[in-house]
């Protein structure tokens, strides 16, 4: 039985994360509906104002999201497929870069422990990060902070420099009208019935996965076509950036503070590090750099992919790469970390029989 929905934790939220959307939108800044509902959000979160999302609320503005993704794919996004092998592989190298040099950073500059600096800078795979933490001696405040500090300043962050530096190739969204509402309806009817299904079998992060594609390929195919309403884009992206900066919710001011400068610090140089093996992919292939570069960056799949839609930018691409390496270091990460957690747990046995 589910509980049910806290209304006016919720009312609340969504009200600031439209202020925000409604403010960054007459500012005319980048991804202005989902930055500036985050930002809006966060600040209130970090103020003391309580603010929530449910998470079945969330689930059903990311089935919402992940059409929109689809919405934007066209025949043409197909002819990329053939650079993915390799700008995936430089990608991968970029994330090894990314798992040594950062965590070396943090703990040479902040001193925080190794095992907690390796788990803080994980690019992308937050579920297990924040599970295995759980198993470890590793600071689990720590880690989570400073995984949040990274999607939320990513989010915030990224629009406004590729606003200011960088073009992107504007995506005609609605080009071929707007999609009819009984359409819409069965897309998100089967996205429903997909989220549902994926929890039967304990894997609720593929939901938004599998609705994407089916988007994709259905638009991709010309089987459907049409953009998304507004009175769907901007609920759905309003709801998705909530959720976001209210996982500030509840953080200690002071905490929080002391995590920033390490926080931004280590985005700085994964950032870098992304931007350093994006621009040659850019270059070779004549990709928006902003493109790759969101491809590239340490961000989680549904964020990294939506800031692309909002951007303006192919987020089939980004989303494609975002998975190879979700897929790869969820294979990687829980067997080195649990490897470590183990040898945690006989040091602590040995000091305990000592």
């Amino acid at each position: 039985m589910h509980s049910p929905l806290p209304l006016a934790p919720l009312l609340k939220t969504l009200v600031l994360g439209t202020i925000g959307a409604v403010i960054a939108h007459f500012m005319s800044l980048p991804a202005a509906i989902l930055a500036g509902a985050l930002g809006g959000v966060a600040l209130a979160a970090i103020s003391g104002v309580q603010v929530s999302i449910d998470n079945r609320v969330r689930q059903m503005a990311l089935i919402a999201v992940a059409i929109l993704i689809g919405s934007s794919v066209s025949p043409r996004t197909l002819e990329t497929l053939f650079i993915w092998p390799i700008s995936a592989g430089i990608m991968l190298i970029s994330v090894a870069c990314m798992m040594v040099i950062v965590p070396a950073y943090l703990v040479r500059r902040h001193k925080l422990d190794k095992l907690t600096a390796r788990l803080a800078t994980v690019p992308g795979a937050l579920t297990f990060v924040l599970a295995i933490s759980e198993e470890t001696n590793a600071d689990k405040s720590r880690v989570a902070i400073l995984q949040t500090m990274r999607l939320a300043a990513l989010m915030i962050l990224f629009p406004v420099v590729v606003g200011l530096t960088l073009e992107s190739t504007e995506i005609n969204r609605t080009a071929d009208g707007s999609l009819s509402w009984p359409v819409f309806l069965a897309l998100f009817a089967g996205g429903v019935l997909l989220t549902w299904l994926t929890r039967k079998a304990n894997w609720p992060a593929a939901a938004f996965m599998l609705v994407m594609f089916v988007s994709s390929a259905l638009y991709g195919t010309n089987v459907i076509s049409g953009g998304v309403p507004d009175s769907i884009v901007w609920p759905a992206l309003i709801i998705t950036g909530s959720a976001i900066g209210a996982r500030f919710s509840g953080v200690d001011r002071q905490y929080l503070l002391q995590s920033v400068s390490m926080g931004f610090s280590a985005l700085a140089i994964a950032i870098v590090i992304s931007l350093v093996f994006a621009f040659p992919i850019s270059y070779y292939f004549g990709l928006p750099l902003a493109q790759v570069w969101l491809a590239f960056a340490p961000g989680g799949i549904d964020t990294m992919t939506v800031l692309a839609f909002a951007l303006g930018v192919d987020p089939a691409f980004v989303a494609g790469h975002q998975l190879i390496r979700l897929l790869c270091l969820n294979l990687c990460v829980p067997f080195l970390f649990r490897r470590n957690a183990s040898i945690e747990h006989e040091k602590h046995e040995k000091l305990s029989d000592e």
